[in-house]
């Protein structure tokens, strides 16, 4: 639920918005991952695919999944 979200907490569109800084944060500071995360295009195309258009929103099972190389997390049926 982006929308909603404050700046810092923002979930998706990575390049779009500031919380892709701490997202970032959270997987380097505290996980000690690299992540490499979609941007536009790699993004609408993932969000418009019916792959994901038909999985399931956390925390039911199946709401992480790859798609195309790409890892996708549906949080929210809301975007």
């Amino acid at each position: 639920a982006c929308e909603g979200a404050n700046h810092y907490a923002v979930f998706g569109a990575w390049g779009t918005w500031s919380g892709d800084k701490s997202w970032r944060g959270v997987f380097h500071n505290l996980l000690n991952l690299n992540v490499e995360m979609a941007e536009y295009p790699e993004y609408g195309y993932i969000l418009s695919s019916d792959d994901f258009k038909d999985m399931p929103c956390y925390p039911s099972e199946g709401y992480i999944k790859e798609i195309d190389g790409v890892v996708a997390v549906k949080a929210s049926d809301v975007y």
